[in-house]
């Protein structure tokens, strides 16, 4: 829906168990089966901390000249904010998307549509445009589909090729004027991507003092997420308790602001990692040797590719059900000595598309050929393409692998 298969969308928060369990009651109440929500953004909330930091580092001025959009459409007439006896004006943009996407996997497209315009107008940043357009598309409202999509693409960032595959947008590649409206999503694309926009952010314990080396967890979100989304607040409590640095970095291709991709190649996307780190080295002192990388989809691929060429500064990774637009390369490394301290955790669901599950075994067993120690999770009956559902109690257990501070297996 919003993006290509090898990403997924926002999930409930941690702090927001209850009130999601409440509206998940409510919504089933009124006809909506509770959402089985994946993500690029697992865990977090706004937590008051001095250390953290959620910072867009490098913004440069966006080229003055935009493209001009293909024709002039009118804004829709904004859905009801009452769904049964709930206010949707009042509720939370996630749990909203959440049961947004819920609705449209049963069907209920209007449900969706009323569900993902409130999301999107509770969302600080505007987002959810392109989930809107499609659950239009689905809905059966052509007009209403073509304006949020100009939206998203001014706004959000849009895949221009997906938009030519995307199965909810059927609809509206079959109007005589797609042809125009691609061609404008495609410039779009083209315009944010010389934008130079990226994105880091930046998680320390409480108590941290930047003199002191410190071990860091370095966050690749999926294709199309965003650094502050992958890595937020609600990792505080695990930065406090592991005492570990936690940042999140944006891919080097930016889709719009608050879309990037990686550029899955290893010098790039290394380029990338190591500005970010630059970026905040004022901020805190990298403990030598005890970077860890973990990624999800797309990004996984990345940390995978990475921490296999460096087995000198990256003590391992956390490769959560990889994906992308190519193959492995990790074939291309020879075995060395500092691979053997290494530690990788691959994970995936054992329903998931074989693409992804073929890619998880190449690394769990390419890993082990260069020697280093490598767990590997298929976790049965799991076919969404998103976090493990362990994630959240396993963490600080498999960081702690990959950093070798303990001999048992995760």
């Amino acid at each position: 829906m919003m993006h290509r298969p090898t990403t997924t969308t926002a999930k409930p928060l941690l702090s927001q168990v209850l009130t999601w369990g409440l509206l998940s009651l409510m919504l089933c109440l009124l006809g909506c089966e509770r959402a089985q929500t994946s993500s690029d953004q697992l865990i977090g909330t706004p937590i008051a901390s001095s250390q953290q930091d959620q910072t867009v580092v490098a913004k440069p001025e966006v080229p003055a000249t935009r493209p001009i959009r293909p024709f002039v459409i009118a804004e829709p007439t904004p859905p009801s904010n009452q769904f049964g006896e709930l206010d949707l004006s009042t509720l939370e943009s996630d749990l909203l998307a959440a049961g947004a996407r819920q609705n449209a996997a049963d069907g209920n497209y209007v449900d969706a549509v009323q569900l993902q315009y409130w999301s999107h107008a509770q969302s600080e940043e505007s987002e959810g445009a392109y989930n809107l357009a499609c659950y239009y598309s689905l809905a059966g409202n052509v007009e209403a589909s073509f304006y949020w999509l100009l939206e998203a693409a001014e706004k959000e960032g849009v895949d221009a090729e997906w938009t030519n595959q995307d199965p909810d947008l059927a609809l509206v590649r079959n109007d005589p004027r797609w042809n125009k409206v691609q061609r404008y999503l495609s410039q779009y694309g083209e315009y944010w991507k010389s934008s130079g926009l990226t994105e880091y952010s930046l998680i320390l314990p409480s108590n941290y003092q930047p003199t002191e080396p410190i071990p860091i967890l370095i966050g690749l979100h999926g294709m199309g997420g965003r650094a502050k989304n992958f890595v937020n607040t609600g990792y505080q409590q695990l930065s406090d308790e592991m005492q570990i640095a936690i940042l999140g970095i944006s891919g080097p291709i930016p889709l719009g602001p608050s879309s990037f991709v990686w550029a899955e190649d290893p010098q790039l996307d290394e380029a990338r990692i190591r500005k970010a780190l630059e970026k905040v080295s004022q901020k805190l002192k990298a403990a030598p040797g005890q970077l860890v990388l973990f990624g999800f989809s797309q990004g996984a691929m990345v940390a995978a590719e990475i921490a296999a060429r460096h087995p000198d500064e990256f003590s391992g990774a956390l490769i959560m059900s990889p994906g992308g637009n190519n193959d492995p390369a990790t074939l291309s490394v020879s075995p060395q000595a500092k691979h053997t301290q290494q530690g990788y955790m691959v994970t995936c669901g054992a329903q998931e598309l074989l693409g992804n599950i073929a890619i998880t075994r190449f690394y769990a067993q390419d890993l082990e050929r260069l020697g280093a120690r490598v767990e590997a999770i298929e976790y049965p009956g799991m076919s969404e393409h998103r976090f493990p559902p362990d994630f959240v109690e396993k963490l600080p257990q498999w960081v702690d692998f990959i950093l070798a501070r303990n001999e048992q297996t995760p």
